[in-house]
C-alpha cells in the first residue's frame, strides 16, 4: 500500500484540498504558501499543522511499485501508468489516487500478458486448469494453476522455433530471410516485423493446391501451347463422342490426332484415316 511520506520542512508543499490560510484562498494543487511569500513569514510549525491535517501534501514526482507508477499532482490530478494499461489512469486528489494505485498493483497484469505481445496464449479454464497454446504446437496444453500456466507460456515464448508449418524465419547478416517448402526463392527483409508478417502470411495460406503443381501444371502448360483447337482435339481424344465415355484401351487417339498447326493433319494421317502421299 502507498504510504504518505513524513513531513519534511525542506520539501515544497501543495494544497491537498480547497481551504483558506492567512486570508488567502487555496485550491487543490496550488503551491503552498503563495508564490512570493517571504521565507520565514510563517513558522514551520504552522506548515506542519496543515500537513498533519491533510490540508497540504508534498508533491509526488513519482511513486512506483513494480511496473506501476504514479506521478503528480498536476492541477490536483495524479497519473497512474502500467505497461499493460491501454491508457493512463487519472485520479483527482491524493486519497483517490492512492486507492486506484493500490488496486492496480494488487490486480497486476492480465492473464497471459507479456510485454510486446506473444504468439503463445493462456486461456482460463475450469477447476484451476488453464489452456496454453502456440501456433507450432500440435495440440494445446492443459496446465493446472495460473502461475504454472504463465511459466509454461513464458518458456514457449522464449523458445519459438524458427521453422514450423513448412516456413522458416531466421536472422541473416543484414536482415531476416523467409523460406517455404513451396517457394522457389528465399525472400529477404531488412525489418524483422515485415519478415514476421510474411512468414505468418505463408503459414496461414499453406502450400498451393496439388492441381497447381506436378503433372497437372505441366499438362496445363502443354495445352496452352497447343492453343484452343489443340485443346478441343485433345478433349475429343479423351472421350467417345457418341457415348460420352472414355475410349476402350488401345483405341485412344484413333478418332483424330492433335494437330499443332490446326490444319486437320497430324503424323502423316488425315482425319479420315487415309495415308498421305509423300
Amino acid at each position: 500500500m502507498a504510504h504518505r511520506p513524513p513531513f519534511d520542512p525542506q520539501k515544497p508543499l501543495v494544497a491537498a484540498t480547497d481551504f483558506i490560510f492567512a486570508g488567502d484562498a487555496y485550491r487543490k494543487g496550488d503551491p503552498f504558501p503563495k508564490p512570493g511569500t517571504p521565507k520565514g513569514q510563517f513558522p514551520t510549525r504552522l506548515f506542519r499543522r496543515q500537513y498533519e491535517a491533510h490540508k497540504v501534501n508534498h508533491p509526488v514526482d513519482e511513486q512506483a511499485d513494480g511496473d506501476v507508477r504514479m506521478a503528480g499532482p498536476k492541477g490536483g490530478r495524479y497519473t497512474i501508468t502500467a505497461p499493460w494499461l491501454d491508457e493512463p489512469v487519472v485520479a483527482r486528489g491524493k486519497v483517490l489516487a492512492e486507492q486506484r494505485f493500490d488496486e492496480i498493483v494488487a490486480a497486476g497484469p492480465p492473464l497471459g500478458w507479456i510485454e510486446g505481445g506473444s504468439r503463445v496464449t493462456v486461456a482460463d479454464g475450469e477447476g484451476g486448469w488453464y489452456t496454453v497454446d502456440a501456433p507450432w504446437l500440435e495440440a494445446p496444453e492443459r496446465v493446472q494453476g495460473r502461475a504454472a500456466a504463465e511459466a509454461r507460456q513464458r518458456e514457449l515464448h522464449d523458445r519459438e522455433p524458427a521453422t514450423y508449418r513448412g516456413v522458416t524465419l531466421e536472422p541473416v547478416e543484414g536482415g531476416f530471410q523467409v523460406r517455404a517448402d513451396w517457394l522457389e526463392e528465399t525472400e529477404t527483409f531488412s525489418v524483422e516485423l515485415l519478415a514476421r508478417e510474411r512468414a505468418d502470411e505463408l503459414r496461414a495460406e499453406g502450400p498451393p493446391p496439388a492441381s497447381e503443381t506436378g503433372d497437372d501444371k505441366q499438362r496445363g502448360g502443354l495445352l496452352g501451347r497447343l492453343g484452343i483447337r489443340g485443346r478441343m482435339a485433345a478433349d475429343r481424344n479423351a472421350t467417345n463422342p457418341e457415348s460420352g465415355e472414355p475410349p476402350a484401351d488401345g483405341q485412344a487417339g484413333q478418332t483424330g490426332a492433335v494437330d499443332p498447326e490446326g490444319d486437320g493433319e497430324a503424323n502423316g494421317a488425315r482425319s479420315g484415316g487415309d495415308p498421305v502421299a509423300d
